[in-house]
């Protein structure tokens, strides 16, 4: 993209009655864009967080936990 398309973009960006829209970029087949007024909040996301532990005995102390790494689900 050439430096005059982007200062045409960048101008009509200022002018809502027009709903302009550029892209940010894509991963796979989302495509990431922005346009002025328009919001997405995404309702109902999933996160599951668990790690992977491991617990050691300590002579004549009390046992002890060490992390080894985080789950990624």
């Amino acid at each position: 993209m050439n430096v005059l398309s982007r200062l045409t973009k960048d101008f009509l960006n200022n002018f809502t009655n027009l709903n302009f829209s550029s892209n940010l970029g894509s991963y796979g087949d989302i495509v990431f864009q922005v346009t002025r007024g328009n919001v997405l909040t995404p309702e109902s996301i999933d996160l599951t967080i668990s790690s992977k532990i491991e617990e050691h005995d300590n002579l004549g102390e009390a046992p002890y936990t060490e992390f080894i790494h985080r789950n990624l689900s």
